[in-house]
C-alpha cells in the first residue's frame, strides 16, 4: 500500500499568513497536486501553473511544454510522482499559478506517514488565511482590496464588493477545515479530467464571474489606479495605503504609465493623482540607485507615456504637464526633455519664437516670483521647478537672465546655482556674480561662501569666472578679509551643543544632525550623504527652540552614535571627494550648513578605499594586529546585526543579481548569485566598514570600530566572504528580501505555525498558546515590573525607554495581536539562549505576529525596537558574563506577587518557533525545560494529570526565583558547559511528570 506525504503548501508574499497543510498519496503526480493546491486553497482554477522541481519545470499544459518559453525543456507534471521528488532528496516544491497575478506558492514535503486505516486521501488536516480573490493583481493588489473592502466608508468600497462578489465583511484571517476538506472530495472519489479536458466552472461551483481584470496590462491598470488614489483623496491617505499603492504601481509600470496619461490629458489635475505620481517617481529613483529591478522600468514606461502623450498633444493639459514638473522635481529627478519643451510651448500664449515678446513676460513672472517670495532659500526652490520646466539648452539663457537681476536675494541665489548639475547655469551664476562684484563688493560672509562653492565646482569657464571674482576681492576690497569664514563674527559665534548620526544603511547613505546655539535660538543643520552621489542633501532649520530640539531628539532616537566635529568634516570631505569624481556636485544647502556652523571651507577629499582605511585605523593598530587577534575582531562581527540596527538593513539589491536568483534552480545557486554581487562589491563594503569605523571611534566604542575596521581590511585583502561573518548575514538578508521582494514585507515573515509542537521529551499539548491572555495587572510604574536578581556590573535597563516600550506595546496603533512587555521579555530569552541563536530576520516579526506595524509615528516604532534590540543584546551579554545584576521583566500585583505566566508563555513560543535550535537543548535538560511550562497559568492551561493542586501551586511558588537560574542552566547547556540542573521541587521517580504528559516521571522526562 503506498505511503502517505505531508505537505506544506504556503502562499508567498501574502498577509495575513495562507497556508494549508494536506496528506496524499507519495503516488500522486504533480498534475495531481495542482488539483489539490486549487481545491485546497480555494484557487477557480481558471489560469496556468507551473511547477519547480529542482531545476526541472512540469506542467498539465501541451502549449507551454512546446513553446519553449522557459529556457530548458517543461515536462509533463503527470510523469512526475511525488515518491520519485522524495527519492531526489528535494524538501520543498515551487508552485505558480496565473502567471499575469503570479502567485507563488512554496510546498514544503515535511514527512512520511503511513496510510490510516479507513481514511480517503487526499485531505487537508490544517491551514490559516482567506485564499485571494482571483484576478486582484496579485499581492500587491490583494493588500489594496483588503483594506478598502475593510472600510466601510472608502469612496471605492462599494464598487470593490461589487466587482468581487465578496460581502463586505470579508475576512483575510478565515479558514474552515471542514468547508476545504470538502472540496477535495471529488479528487478522494477518483474524479479527475484530463487539463484539456477540465470543464469550465459555473458560479454554481465556485467560480466568481465579472470581475474587473485588475492587471496592468488591461486598460492601462485601472483597477490599481482606482484603488490606489481612492486611499490618497482628500487627505485621507495612510502610511500603509502608500506603500500598498507604490508597491502595486511600480511592480506594474504600465499603470504609473497610465496614471501619467490621465494627469497629461486632465483639465483639473486631482491633488491625489499628483501626489500619487511624486511618490511613484521618488521610490522609482530609491530603486534606480540602489540599482533594483523596479525603478528603472517605471521611469522608462513613465516617460514613453509622456512622449505619446507630446506626439498627439490631443486634449493637453498645460496645469498637468507643470503638475508633473514639478513632480519630477520633488522626486529629485530631472524631467524629460519632451516634457520640458512642452511645459514651455504650453506655459503661456507668447510665441516661443519671438524671443524679445518671451523675455518681457518671463522677466514679469521672474518679478512678480521675487516679490513675493524673498529668502534666498524659498527662492532656490521656486527656481528649481522654473528651470526644470525647460529644455537644458533654454535653462542656461533663463538662469543668466534672473542672475542679472539686482535684488538683495540674487547673489545668495548665484551661490546655490554654483553648484547647478548644469554648466551653462552654473556659468550664468559665476558671469553675473563676477559682474556684480565690480559694480559692489560682496560682505564677507557671501566671500566665503564663494570660496567654498569654488573648492566644489568642476574645472570649467564657471570655476574660472569665479577665480575672478574671488581675486578681485583680496585684491584690496575692506569687505575681504585672507582669513574669510561664511559666517561674520557679529552675528554671535555659534555652539555645536550636539552631534548625532549612525553608521551607514546599506545603500551606503548616512544622516548627520547637528544642533547649534546662536544666541537665544537654536538650529538644526542635516546633511545626508550616499555612496555613489555625494552630499545627496542639506538643509538648515531655524525656529522655535522647543521643536528645533523635539526635532534633534527625535533624530537622535534613531541615530545611536554622537560624533566630534572633526570626523563630521572628514566625512562631508569624502563624500564631496565622491560626488566630484562621479560629477555630482554637492546639494546647494551645504552652503547654508556651512555658515551656519562657521567653518573654514571644506575641500574634497579622497573616497578610495585605502584612504578610507587610513582614516579609520589611523595608527595602524588593526593592520598591525596579529593574524589571530584580525580574525577574532572580523569574527565579531557576527554581532553586528544585533548592536548596531542599521546593521540589520545590510542587503544587495542589484537588479542582474536578483534576475540570477529568480532563474536560479537551487539554493545553493541562488546564494552563489548573492556571493558573486558581494564580491563584485567588496570596495563598498569594505568603504561601509571603515565608514562605521570611524563613527563608533567618535562615539568611544574602540573594540566595535576595531572590528569594523577589520572587516574592511579582511575585504580588501581577499579574505573569502564566507569567512566573515557579517558578509554571510548580508547573503542570509539579501535572499530574504528577495523573497519578500521588499522590505516592510522582509519583516512579515511567516514563521513556524505556532500550533506545530513536536519537541520530543516535553509535551506542550496542555497550553494553547494562541488563547487569549489571562487578565494581568497594568502598574503605573515599570519598577514596579521589573524583577532585577541581585547587583553587578551590568548597567541596568534604561527604564524610561522599556516605559515607552510598554507604551507602545499596549498602544492603540500596535495589532491586537502584539507581545505584552513581559511575554517579550521572556520570548527574547528564549531567542538569544540557543548556539547559534535564529537569525534576527526570523524572530523579530514573531513580536507582532507579523502583522504590518503601522506607521503613524516612524519615530515612536524606531524608538520601541531600538529597545528591543538594546534588550536583546543585554541579555546575552548578561548571560555570557554571569553577571548576577541581569533580571527578567515580569508582572506584580498590588501585593507584591510575581506572576509568571506571561513570561513563560513568551518563552514557551520561542521554544516552540525554533525547534531545530531548540531540540537538542531539550533533549539534554528535558526536566528543566519542562518547568517552564508549569508557569503557564489561565483557562487555556490544563493542569498535568496526576500532578495535585497543591504541587503545583509550589512548583509555581518557587518559580520566579529560578527563571534565572533556568536561563542560565539553559544558556550553558546549548554550549556544551554545563551539567542540567534541577530546578523547582525534587521529583520522584514514580510521581507524576511534571511535564504534563501523564507519565510517570521515570517514563518520561527523567534523565
Amino acid at each position: 500500500m503506498p505511503g502517505i506525504v505531508q505537505l506544506k503548501i504556503t502562499l508567498r508574499d501574502v498577509k495575513p499568513p495562507v497556508w494549508r497543510r494536506v496528506q496524499m498519496s507519495e503516488d500522486a503526480s504533480l498534475s495531481d497536486l495542482h488539483d489539490v493546491i486549487q481545491a485546497a486553497m480555494g484557487w477557480d482554477n481558471a489560469h496556468l501553473h507551473m511547477f519547480e522541481v529542482g531545476d526541472q519545470r512540469y506542467t498539465d499544459d501541451p502549449v507551454l511544454r512546446e513553446e519553449g518559453t522557459w529556457d530548458g525543456r517543461v515536462q509533463d507534471g503527470a510523469r512526475c510522482t511525488l515518491k520519485k521528488i522524495m527519492k531526489k532528496g528535494c524538501k520543498s516544491v515551487s508552485y505558480t499559478y496565473d502567471f499575469g497575478d503570479d502567485w507563488r506558492h512554496k510546498i514544503d514535503i515535511e514527512k512520511r506517514l503511513d496510510a490510516e486505516p479507513g481514511v480517503e486521501y487526499p485531505r487537508v488536516v490544517k491551514g490559516k488565511g482567506a485564499c485571494p480573490p482571483e484576478d486582484i493583481g496579485g499581492a500587491p493588489g490583494y493588500d489594496m482590496f483588503r483594506t478598502i473592502v475593510a472600510d466601510p466608508a472608502h469612496p471605492q468600497h462599494d464598487e470593490m464588493v461589487e466587482w468581487f462578489g465578496y460581502d463586505a465583511d470579508f475576512d483575510a484571517q478565515a479558514f474552515d477545515l471542514a468547508a476545504t476538506d470538502l472540496r477535495l472530495e471529488p479528487l478522494r472519489a477518483g474524479v479527475r479530467k484530463d487539463a484539456s479536458g477540465r470543464a469550465t466552472k459555473t458560479p454554481e461551483s465556485g467560480a466568481m464571474t465579472e470581475r474587473p481584470n485588475m492587471t496592468a496590462d488591461a486598460d492601462d491598470g485601472d483597477g490599481f489606479i482606482a484603488a490606489a488614489l481612492a486611499s490618497l483623496r482628500d487627505g485621507a491617505a495612510g502610511g500603509v495605503a502608500q506603500q500598498q499603492a507604490i508597491r502595486a504601481l511600480m511592480a506594474h509600470p504600465s499603470a504609473a504609465g497610465g496614471l501619467v496619461r490621465r494627469l497629461l490629458t486632465s483639465g483639473d489635475p486631482d491633488p491625489a493623482v499628483l501626489r500619487l505620481i511624486e511618490m511613484v517617481l521618488y521610490e522609482a529613483r530609491l530603486d534606480m540607485e540602489g540599482n533594483g529591478r523596479h525603478g528603472r522600468p517605471c521611469l522608462d514606461r513613465i516617460e514613453a507615456a509622456i512622449g505619446a502623450v507630446v506626439k498627439v498633444e490631443d486634449g493637453l493639459s498645460i496645469s498637468g504637464v507643470l503638475g508633473l514638473v514639478r513632480a519630477y522635481v520633488q522626486a529629485d529627478l530631472s524631467p524629460p526633455d519632451g516634457l520640458s519643451a512642452l511645459a514651455v510651448s504650453e506655459a503661456d500664449d507668447v510665441d516661443p519664437d519671438d524671443r524679445v515678446a518671451m523675455e518681457q513676460a518671463m522677466q514679469e513672472a521672474v518679478g512678480n516670483v521675487l516679490a513675493e517670495v524673498e529668502s534666498p532659500e524659498a527662492l532656490r526652490d521656486v527656481f528649481r521647478e522654473l528651470l526644470a520646466g525647460f529644455p537644458d539648452e533654454a535653462r542656461g539663457e533663463l538662469a543668466a537672465m534672473i542672475a542679472g537681476r539686482s535684488e538683495d536675494s540674487i547673489p545668495k541665489l548665484c551661490l546655490y546655482w554654483l553648484l547647478d548639475p548644469l554648466a551653462d547655469v552654473r556659468l550664468a551664476a559665476a558671469v553675473a556674480l563676477r559682474d556684480r562684484m565690480a559694480r559692489t563688493p560682496l560682505d564677507r560672509s557671501m566671500m566665503g561662501l564663494l570660496i567654498a562653492a569654488r573648492r566644489w565646482m568642476p574645472a570649467d569657464a564657471a570655476r574660472d569666472a569665479v577665480d575672478q571674482t574671488i581675486s578681485a576681492g583680496r585684491g584690496g576690497l575692506v569687505a575681504v578679509d585672507a582669513d574669510m569664514r561664511p559666517r561674520s563674527v557679529s552675528e554671535g559665534a555659534p555652539v555645536i551643543e550636539e552631534l548625532a548620526t549612525s553608521i551607514p544603511d546599506g545603500a551606503g547613505a548616512q544622516q548627520f544632525g547637528i544642533l547649534v546655539r546662536r544666541g537665544q535660538g537654536l538650529a538644526l543643520a542635516m546633511v545626508l550623504t550616499k555612496a555613489g552621489f555625494g552630499v545627496k542633501d542639506a538643509f538648515v532649520i531655524e525656529g522655535d527652540p522647543e521643536e528645533t530640539r523635539a526635532m534633534f531628539d527625535a533624530l537622535r532616537a534613531e541615530a545611536n552614535a554622537s560624533v566630534d566635529l572633526a570626523t563630521l568634516t572628514v566625512m562631508i570631505g569624502a563624500a564631496l571627494g565622491e560626488g566630484q569624481a562621479l560629477g555630482h556636485p554637492p546639494a546647494p544647502g551645504l552652503l547654508d550648513v556651512l555658515d551656519l556652523l562657521a567653518l573654514d571651507p571644506i575641500d574634497p577629499l579622497s573616497a578610495a578605499p585605502e584612504d578610507w582605511a587610513a582614516r579609520a585605523d589611523p595608527d595602524g593598530v588593526v593592520a598591525k594586529a596579529s593574524a589571530q587577534k584580525r580574525g577574532r575582531l572580523v569574527n565579531e562581527s557576527e554581532d553586528w546585526r544585533v548592536t548596531q540596527p542599521l546593521a540589520a538593513g545590510w542587503f544587495e539589491t542589484d537588479a542582474d543579481m536578483r534576475s540570477r536568483i529568480d532563474e536560479s534552480r537551487t539554493e545553493t545557486e541562488a546564494r552563489r548569485a548573492v556571493l558573486s554581487c558581494v564580491e563584485r562589491r567588496r570596495a563598498f563594503w569594505a568603504i561601509q566598514s571603515f565608514k562605521g569605523a570611524m563613527i563608533l571611534a567618535a562615539d568611544n566604542q574602540p573594540r566595535l570600530a576595531q572590528s569594523f575596521t577589520a572587516v574592511g581590511l579582511a575585504l580588501m585583502d581577499g579574505r573569502p566572504l564566507t569567512k566573515i561573518p557579517i558578509m554571510e548575514s548580508i547573503v542570509d538578508a539579501t535572499l530574504d528580501f528577495h523573497e519578500a521582494d521588499g522590505l516592510g514585507e522582509g519583516l512579515g515573515l511567516d514563521g513556524p505555525d505556532p500550533d506545530d509542537l513536536h519537541l520530543d521529551g516535553i509535551g506542550f499539548e496542555g497550553a494553547d498558546l494562541d488563547a487569549p491572555e489571562p487578565d494581568r495587572p497594568r502598574e503605573s510604574t515599570l519598577a514596579d515590573l521589573m524583577d532585577i536578581l541581585g547587583s553587578g556590573a551590568l548597567a541596568p535597563p534604561d527604564l524610561a525607554a522599556i516605559d515607552r516600550l510598554q507604551d507602545f506595546l499596549d498602544g492603540p496603533n500596535s495589532p491586537d495581536s502584539i507581545m505584552s512587555l513581559s511575554e517579550l521579555d521572556g520570548y527574547l530569552f528564549s531567542v538569544v539562549i540557543p548556539e547559534p541563536p535564529p537569525p534576527m530576520q526570523a524572530w523579530l516579526p514573531v513580536i507582532w505576529d507579523g502583522d504590518q506595524l503601522s506607521d503613524d509615528n516612524p519615530m515612536e516604532t524606531a524608538d520601541a525596537l531600538s529597545t528591543i534590540l538594546r534588550r536583546f543584546s543585554q541579555i546575552r551579554t548578561g548571560l555570557e558574563s554571569k553577571d548576577p545584576a541581569l533580571g527578567v521583566i515580569v508582572w506584580s500585583d498590588t501585593d507584591g506577587k510575581r506572576l509568571v505566566s506571561d513570561w513563560c508563555r513568551g518563552f514557551l513560543e520561542g521554544m516552540t518557533l525554533f525547534e531545530q535550535e531548540w531540540g537538542p537543548i531539550i533533549a539534554s535538560a528535558p526536566e528543566v525545560t519542562a518547568s517552564i511550562m508549569l508557569g503557564v497559568e489561565g483557562p487555556d492551561f490544563d493542569q498535568p494529570p496526576g500532578l495535585s493542586a497543591k504541587q503545583l501551586a509550589e512548583a509555581r511558588a518557587s518559580l520566579p526565583d529560578q527563571l534565572l537560574p533556568i536561563a542560565r542552566t539553559l544558556w550553558d547547556l546549548s554550549r556544551g558547559s554545563a551539567a542540567p540542573a534541577r530546578t523547582g521541587p525534587k521529583v520522584g521517580r514514580n510521581a507524576p511528570c511534571p511535564c504534563g504528559s501523564g507519565k510517570k516521571y521515570k517514563k518520561c522526562c527523567m534523565p
